[in-house]
């Protein structure tokens, strides 16, 4: 994810939030029309989560789009090995993106999206 960092910055702006700081993120998306928050939902090291309650109460205040990396919790953690953004939230909806690695979890080459997201005429 941090690759596409610098990519992204040349379409928008990109801020960085400390780890679990819902108070900063609140304010940004109080001073943002679009806000699209993009994590792990569970870290690489320390095994520390995503606070996806908090996060989706967000969602629901100010339309907040929600990008979560499952790569670290697919096949591991959750009902049948889904993930913890799954896990907690138990479905997605049209402002959430889940995409994970099938190589890490389950030993196997690919990935996965859900969902996929619908698109307008404009490719938006």
């Amino acid at each position: 994810m941090l690759a596409l960092k610098a990519a992204c910055a040349d379409e928008t702006q990109v801020m960085t939030v400390p780890h679990n700081d819902m108070e900063a993120l609140e304010e940004i998306c109080r001073e943002h029309e679009a806000v699209a928050y993009i994590c792990d939902s569970v870290y690489s090291t320390g095994g520390t989560v995503a606070p996806i309650r908090e996060l989706t109460r967000l969602q629901a205040e100010y339309g907040l789009f929600l990008y979560f990396d499952e790569a670290h919790s697919t096949s591991v953690v959750g009902a049948n090995g889904r993930g913890h953004a799954l896990d907690v939230m138990g479905s997605t909806n049209e402002r959430t993106m889940i995409i994970t690695s099938l190589n890490k979890g389950f030993g196997a080459s690919g990935g996965a999206i859900e969902p996929l997201p619908v698109m307008d005429h404009d490719g938006v």
